[in-house]
């Protein structure tokens, strides 16, 4: 390989994948580069044009092409003697469901595996620490009533989805909300301590039923809801308001 004298930088993205950019080595090898430069080549978010909002920095893109094109293009540059350098960018990882570090963040809060990934100062208080993101476009109260939160079984477990955004929802914050209801409108008390509705509950919220989620949503549903059992959804904001 020729040491490193001049790079010919390659924004992927936008038609621009591994395949394209190996049809370029002979050009570049023209010019006399010896490296070839690449923008992130990781996991990105859907439809990413420039591969900065990294979502998985253990996979390779396979909207760029996947590994495998990626180690032929690797391969082609070294056989014309160029080498190939990758942006590597960590710190430009995407806050989103996409990202499966972040998620587990999100879930697990301060006790997450990922807790140090990301630069995240934690209040010292009486209250589990939890993070707290500004994405509402009104107050939540506001956002609840328009219809714009929902809570619904995913291939990730159970989420509060609203617009766009994806957030887990932990077994322990619901059963809160159904206590503080009960608590203050006066409403029974619901089965939530029964064995089969527990299980079912860690299952959805875990994402250990993402094989088949709605059936054990629906089930869990009739368990907890038994006025709602001819129902395939159930609307968790509207029985917690």
């Amino acid at each position: 390989m020729n040491p490193l004298s001049s790079t010919y930088r390659l924004q992927l993205g936008a038609g621009v994948d591994f395949e394209s950019a190996r049809k370029l080595l002979p050009y570049l090898d023209r010019l006399g580069i010896s490296h070839l430069y690449l923008s992130p080549i990781m996991t990105a978010l859907p439809g990413s044009s420039h591969g900065y909002d990294v979502a998985d920095i253990n996979t390779v893109s396979v909207e760029r092409g996947g590994e495998p094109l990626f180690r032929k293009l690797v391969s082609d540059a070294r056989d014309r003697g160029m080498g190939v350098i990758v942006d590597f960018v960590p710190n430009h990882m995407a806050t989103s469901h996409h990202n499966p570090y972040w998620f587990a963040l999100l879930r697990g809060g301060a006790s997450s595996p990922f807790a140090d990934w990301f630069d995240v100062v934690w209040r010292k208080s009486g209250r589990r620490r939890r993070i707290e993101l500004p994405v509402l476009g009104k107050t939540l109260r506001e956002a609840l009533n328009a219809g714009e939160i929902h809570v619904e079984p995913s291939s990730q477990g159970l989420v509060a989805r609203y617009y766009e955004h994806r957030f887990p929802v932990s077994a322990h914050t619901l059963l809160e909300l159904a206590q503080e209801r009960a608590a203050h409108q006066g409403v029974p008390a619901l089965p939530w301590e029964a064995p089969q509705a527990t299980k079912l509950l860690d299952k959805l919220v875990s994402g250990e039923a993402s094989n088949n989620q709605q059936r054990s949503w629906s089930q869990f549903n009739q368990m907890v809801f038994p006025e709602h059992r001819d129902e395939q959804t159930c609307s968790w904001i509207s029985w917690l308001n």
